[in-house]
C-alpha cells in the first residue's frame, strides 16, 4: 500500500514538475518518384524478332540504401535530410519510372518486365544501370550520373553497348520538397539515353 502511494506521488511531482514524457509527433515527408508516360511523343521505330526488354539490375551506391533524401554538401560530405524521405527503396521507383517511359517510346508490341527481378526469362534484352550519384548538391544542382549497359540475352547473354549518363538540372531555391520530382523528370531523361544505345546496339 505504501509502495502505491509512493508511486502516486512520484508520478503527481513529474506531472506538476513537467517531466512527463511527451510523444513527439512524425514531421516527415514520404517522396516517390513520378513516373508519368510520355504524351505526344512519337514512338521509336525499333524492329526486332525479340521484342522484350527487362531492366535487370540497378545499382546504387551504399550510402543510398537508406530511405533519406541525400545532399551533397561538398565532393566528401553526404548530408542525410531527417524529414525527406523515399517511400520505398529507391531502385523499386527508379526501375518503375524507366519502364514507364520506355513503354511509351518503344511500339506497342514490346514486352517490359523488370526489377527486383535480377534475372529474368527475357527473349530480348535486359539494361543494367550502375549509378554514382543520384542526390541534391549544396550548389543548387540535382545530378545522376553513373553507367547503363545493354544486353542480349538470347541465345547467350551478350554485351551489345554501354554508355555512361550524366544529367544535371537547376534545382529551384535546394527545396527538398522538389527533389524527387525533378529527379524523375531526369529519370525519363535517362530512358531517352537508354534508347539510344538499344538504337545503336540494335
Amino acid at each position: 500500500m505504501q509502495s502505491a502511494t509512493t508511486h502516486a506521488a512520484l508520478f503527481g511531482c513529474l506531472l506538476l514538475s513537467g517531466c512527463v514524457i511527451q510523444p513527439v509527433p512524425d514531421n516527415s515527408r514520404y517522396h516517390i518518384l513520378d513516373h508519368p508516360a510520355p504524351l505526344g511523343e512519337e514512338r521509336l521505330d525499333i524492329d526486332t524478332q525479340t521484342p522484350h526488354l527487362h531492366i535487370a539490375q540497378i545499382d546504387l551506391p551504399s550510402y543510398l540504401d537508406g530511405k533519406k533524401l541525400a545532399v551533397r554538401k561538398t565532393p566528401t560530405e553526404i548530408e542525410f535530410s531527417e524529414t525527406h524521405r523515399w517511400v520505398e527503396p529507391l531502385e523499386d521507383s527508379i526501375s518503375r519510372a524507366l519502364t514507364s517511359h520506355l513503354r511509351g517510346r518503344l511500339p506497342e508490341n514490346w514486352i517490359f518486365t523488370s526489377y527486383p527481378g535480377r534475372r529474368s526469362s527475357s527473349l530480348g534484352y535486359e539494361v543494367q544501370l550502375h549509378f554514382s550519384r543520384l542526390e541534391g548538391d549544396a550548389a543548387g544542382f540535382a545530378v545522376i550520373e553513373g553507367q547503363a549497359q545493354i544486353f542480349q540475352t538470347t541465345p547467350v547473354p551478350k554485351l551489345l553497348g554501354q554508355t555512361g549518363f550524366r544529367i544535371r538540372r537547376i534545382w529551384p531555391n535546394k527545396d527538398p520538397v522538389k527533389l524527387p520530382g525533378l529527379l524523375g523528370e531526369m529519370v525519363q531523361e535517362l530512358g531517352d539515353e537508354v534508347l539510344k544505345a538499344l538504337q545503336k546496339a540494335l
